[in-house]
């Protein structure tokens, strides 16, 4: 994968990676609008193609759009 660390992906600049696994790399950002860190999780390139995994990433994103924290976004 790309390394995207000092990259911006629309208002989130990434600054660190905090961990990759068999699906995703989860960085941590600064959301520029916010003012705060975020972490952002990216999808791994080879995974892109595969239907089931979107929808498995979207029931998760759908997943933590309810949980009410100030650290959490989902973008």
């Amino acid at each position: 994968m790309t390394n995207l660390i000092g990259q911006s992906l629309g208002r989130y600049h990434i600054l660190k990676q905090l961990g990759e696994g068999g699906m995703a790399t989860v960085y941590k950002a600064s959301d520029t609008r916010l003012e705060r860190n975020m972490t952002v999780k990216v999808i791994l390139p080879q995974k892109q193609q595969s239907e089931k995994f979107i929808k498995r990433f979207e029931r998760e994103a759908k997943t933590l759009a309810q949980l009410s924290n100030p650290n959490i976004g989902v973008v």
